[in-house]
């Protein structure tokens, strides 16, 4: 779900569910998601700007120079894992090209992820058990958080970028 990150992730954890059951599908999709973020952040470590370049345009990649606040990095990793209706995968990209450290993203982005992946396997339980009033409630429950958490999302990035501005600098091909 990670690497093909235009795919909603949503979708491969309501498959987990419906496969394996939320327990069962809630480790899996956190493992498969800690070993994709794993494989990214260290192909980007190594590579840099070029590798982020080959799937998101440089003007892209300076919006979000925000990220490069050590001291809130951590802090920014975490709120933007946890909310919800956040494009979590393509960010590793971006966390990749700062100076957090790989385990401490993994560990981090990790947990952050745990509401979401639980709550879209637990739905895909449901329907493998029929119950379907269950499911409906609870992904109208998710979606309804997920607009909330995108519209925050959102604002918090517009935010992040206004201040930005103030100090410009851009990354640069070199």
């Amino acid at each position: 779900q990670v690497v093909v990150s235009p795919i909603p992730g949503e979708f491969v954890e309501v498959g987990m569910g419906l496969c394996f059951g939320w327990f069962g599908g809630t480790v899996l999709c956190m493992l498969g998601s800690a070993l994709a973020a794993w494989a990214i952040m260290l192909f980007v470590k190594k590579l840099g700007i070029r590798a982020v370049e080959l799937f998101v345009p440089l003007e892209k990649i300076n919006e979000l120079k925000f990220i490069n606040n050590e001291k809130k990095l951590s802090t920014f990793v975490f709120l933007l894992y946890m909310i919800p209706g956040t494009p979590k995968d393509p960010l590793i990209f971006f966390f990749g090209l700062t100076k957090i450290k790989i385990s401490n993203f993994i560990v981090i982005s990790t947990l952050a992820r745990i509401p979401s992946i639980v709550t879209s396997t637990i739905g895909g339980e449901f329907l493998v058990n029929k119950n379907y009033l269950g499911a409906i409630l609870l992904f109208a429950i998710t979606g309804a958080v997920s607009v909330i958490g995108l519209l925050l999302y959102k604002k918090i990035l517009e935010k992040l970028k206004s201040r930005t501005e103030k100090h410009k600098t851009k990354i640069t091909k070199g």
